[in-house]
């Protein structure tokens, strides 16, 4: 796990500069969840994939007007090797130069290279930032199930055990309190999922002993 921690790392705290402003990137540490300390992640939870999610936007933003801005250069690039083809048959009729010929002029200009490696930047950041906004979905997601098992209501199976242990606890108490002489059976398939609210009073007496213990409150007192 350390070594895919640290590679994850490697890849995505990366230097983070857009329009000649460096921004702060913990982005493989603030994705962890502290399982120990559960309402500070929720607290700070929304402003990390706020922070993220903007980033990640600016990032395409630059990467799109990269894209744009190497474009206009390389027509630009095009037209003065063209002027400059055409200026040379003039004063050379022999002189020829093709497409492939004037496509490599243009690859290889310096100024062309400059700005095809800012577009590249620009694109691996943008990858690395737009995948910020799902993880920190999934974060959310992870976060939320943390918090139901540790209030109990997505119990783990050794809470759930719990739960149905006291319940048969329950039975037996009853049983014992009500009808000390009627065994009340213990249902092997008992059900823990859906219990009462905590506090609430249920009453587990089995129909056929409750008939008979009811007739006996309603029946009039004999003189």
């Amino acid at each position: 796990m350390k070594i895919i921690n640290d590679s994850f790392k490697q890849l995505v705290n990366v230097k983070i500069e857009l329009d000649g402003v460096e921004y702060k990137n913990t982005y493989a540490e603030d994705i962890d969840i502290d399982s120990t300390n559960l309402q500070e992640e929720f607290l700070e939870h929304s402003k990390r994939y706020a922070y993220y999610a903007t980033l990640a936007t600016t990032a395409e933003d630059r990467h799109q007007r990269r894209i744009e801005e190497l474009t206009h250069l390389r027509a630009k690039i095009d037209v003065e090797i063209r002027i400059k083809r055409d200026a040379m048959i003039a004063q050379n009729p022999k002189f020829k130069m093709s497409e492939p010929m004037i496509l490599n002029e243009i690859l290889s200009d310096s100024r062309y290279q400059k700005k095809l490696m800012e577009m590249q930047a620009a694109r691996q950041l943008s990858i690395i930032l737009q995948a910020a906004p799902y993880a920190f979905s999934q974060r959310k997601d992870m976060l939320i199930a943390l918090g139901k098992v540790s209030d109990g209501s997505m119990s783990s199976p050794r809470v759930q055990e719990g739960r149905e242990q006291q319940v048969r606890n329950m039975f037996a108490a009853r049983a014992v309190v009500s009808q000390p002489i009627i065994d009340i059976p213990v249902p092997d398939d008992l059900d823990a999922t859906n219990l009462p609210p905590e506090g609430e009073l249920v009453d587990f007496t089995p129909p056929e002993v409750a008939a008979p213990m009811n007739s006996r409150r309603r029946s009039p007192k004999t003189s």
